[in-house]
């Protein structure tokens, strides 16, 4: 179930539907007791990024690799439905 909110919020992040902030600020209070694989790897390039190692698209690309393994959709409330895929290694927000 874990693994599942974090693909969501990353990919919401990746696709441009939250800031890096938001995505940082949700990550770090629900993810604080866990080390999983996601988890671990969004963890490290985070880090990197906060080190100065990584800029924010270096970034987006590093955390795309960890997103990219299903396409998904998403159902907005009050505006139309977002539609978020993964293809071939270009992220489409419609």
């Amino acid at each position: 179930m874990l693994q599942e909110e974090v693909k969501l919020e990353l990919r919401r992040y990746l696709a441009g539907l939250s800031t890096l902030k938001a995505f940082e600020d949700w990550f770090w209070i629900t993810t604080w007791d866990t080390d999983s694989g996601l988890v671990g790897q969004i963890r490290l390039r985070l880090a990197e990024h906060d080190r100065g190692d990584l800029d924010e698209d270096e970034l987006k690309s590093e955390l795309f690799v960890a997103a990219s393994n299903e396409p998904f959709t998403m159902v907005g409330t009050g505006t139309a439905n977002e539609v978020v895929t993964l293809e071939s290694r270009v992220l489409v927000a419609a």
